[in-house]
């Protein structure tokens, strides 16, 4: 019975580990991925397209509006809707 109790705790401990690091729920690939809706995060801004798109370094682009697109210089973290 003890036995019983120490071996679930090392495989929770195990399974909590394992997730904290990536393993079981790996990332995906940065960049935009066809058909998806976008993310709300923040991203270094790489270029600026005129007139209000802000594109960054993984090539996701986002749309803001004319004085966001002023303020915003190249090389400038950004929280936007990235598609």
């Amino acid at each position: 019975m003890v036995w019983t109790h120490r071996i679930r705790l090392v495989l929770a401990a195990l399974t909590i580990a394992l997730a904290l690091s990536g393993c079981l729920f790996p990332g995906r690939q940065p960049g935009p991925v066809p058909g998806e809706a976008g993310s709300f995060r923040p991203k270094t801004v790489q270029a600026k397209e005129p007139p209000n798109i802000l594109i960054a370094i993984d090539g996701t682009r986002c749309s803001v509006s004319a004085d966001r697109y002023e303020s915003t210089n190249e090389g400038d973290v950004a929280w936007c809707w990235w598609r």
